[in-house]
């Protein structure tokens, strides 16, 4: 009998999201990289800071950087003719994620239009030469039970190599913070639903992702004693701890990412920053 090799260090990577979202938020996402434990980022490709955080990315090629899909809470790349039914006149895609969730999953007509805006924005972001990190998506729709399909169909011509986990350990963030996360608890069901469902067939297609991640369940209440209590009871494994940094709205977030506490947890023996190029592959055994 071969038993599979026990890694018994707690790997970490820690991203912000909504890069080229706006100057405020480039400006805390380069400081975070440079001076805190920032090691990758996501950028929606209609943001529209874009521009100067292609360029500051390119000189600075450390910090990895994935495509957000937006297929909520946000604007399409292509037009409302070409997507009929998925975006309004102003190409968006409307806030109700609930809503956009159920009507992608069991309205049939618009699985060609949702694939041809997924191939646009990958399209898009392809050309603005920086290299694909990784995808995740606000909300969590990259992995929708029907996005996730054309991932998983398309991933060599697309090149991912890894993709962002949705599952947030319900369980754990209900035992260690109980009130403040039972708000939040429909969320990370929905999000669990949407991980179990896509894992074993991406990991089969050799895409990458970590054991969980770190980000929904604590959604407006992630401090630095909620994470460092979350990572020292979670098994060894490899998270992902999702933040929005910018140097106003989301000042605290930008200020734990430098807290000196943090970055000294995280260089203790048995942990490690890593990215998403990091990752071997997961299991699908999911932490609770």
């Amino acid at each position: 009998m071969v038993f599979e090799e026990f890694d018994p260090r707690l790997r970490v990577i820690f991203t912000a999201d909504n890069l080229g979202r706006s100057q405020k938020a480039n400006d805390a996402i380069f400081r975070a990289y440079q001076e805190g434990v920032l090691t990758a980022a996501s950028l929606p490709v209609r943001g529209t800071a874009v521009e100067s955080a292609v360029a500051w990315c390119k000189q600075n090629p450390g910090l990895e950087v994935g495509l957000q899909l937006v297929l909520t809470h946000g604007k399409s790349v292509l037009k409302p003719s070409e997507i009929v039914g998925v975006v309004d006149e102003r190409f968006e895609f409307g806030d109700r994620l609930w809503g956009n969730a159920f009507r992608y999953r069991f309205n049939p007509q618009l699985k060609s239009a949702l694939q041809a805006e997924v191939d646009a924005q990958i399209r898009l972001y392809r050309r603005m030469g920086l290299p694909l990190g990784f995808i995740s998506g606000r909300g969590g729709m990259h992995l929708h039970p029907v996005v996730y399909g054309f991932i998983r169909r398309y991933h060599d011509a697309w090149k991912i190599r890894a993709i962002r986990a949705t599952h947030d350990p319900v369980l754990t963030h209900l035992r260690l913070f109980p009130g403040r996360s039972l708000s939040n608890v429909p969320m990370g069901l929905l999000m669990r639903y949407f991980d179990q469902g896509a894992r074993p067939l991406l990991l089969r297609r050799g895409i990458c992702m970590t054991d969980a991640v770190l980000g929904t369940m604590a959604s407006g209440s992630m401090d630095l004693d909620y994470l460092l209590t979350l990572l020292e009871e979670l098994p060894p494994g490899t998270y992902e701890v999702c933040l929005n940094p910018d140097t106003d709205e989301h000042g605290d977030e930008l200020e734990l990412l430098l807290n000196p506490e943090l970055k000294h947890f995280m260089a203790q023996p048995g942990r490690e920053l890593i990215n998403h190029g990091d990752l071997v592959p997961a299991t699908t055994s999911l932490p609770t």
